[in-house]
């Protein structure tokens, strides 16, 4: 009787040592997943999180990340710049303008208001 009570005893130590061991990694990988999400911009993480595939290679995240950056129509349309959104910060608060340069060339400027991105085209 008192061999079925230590080895019941010791499966009860270890289901909770077990459990316990669980818990912790859970919380570490939960702090890990939370550290990488919180460098991302918003914007970015909602399209990740809305994706429905489990993993993106590097070539599947950066197609993404254009995908939600560049208007791919107003491209085809003729626009020098055609972002839709910032690809440094997200932000949809884009400024374009022209500026005429030497010769008659005309120059298409796009910035974000949010963090000073910038690019230009000729």
């Amino acid at each position: 009787m008192q061999a079925l009570l230590l080895n019941l005893s010791i499966s009860v130590v270890s289901l909770l040592l077990g459990i316990a061991t669980t818990h912790v990694y859970h919380r570490k990988g939960t702090r890990e997943l939370r550290a990488i999400v919180d460098k991302l911009p918003s914007k970015v993480a909602d399209a990740l999180q809305a994706d429905v595939r489990s993993k993106l290679s590097v070539e599947e995240l950066n197609q993404l990340i254009y995908e939600k950056t560049v208007d791919e129509e107003a491209g085809r349309a003729g626009e020098p710049l055609p972002y839709r959104a910032c690809p440094k910060c997200g932000s949809g608060t884009l400024s374009r303008s022209t500026v005429e340069g030497r010769g008659g060339h005309v120059y298409y400027i796009i910035s974000c208001q949010d963090c000073g991105w910038f690019e230009y085209s000729e």
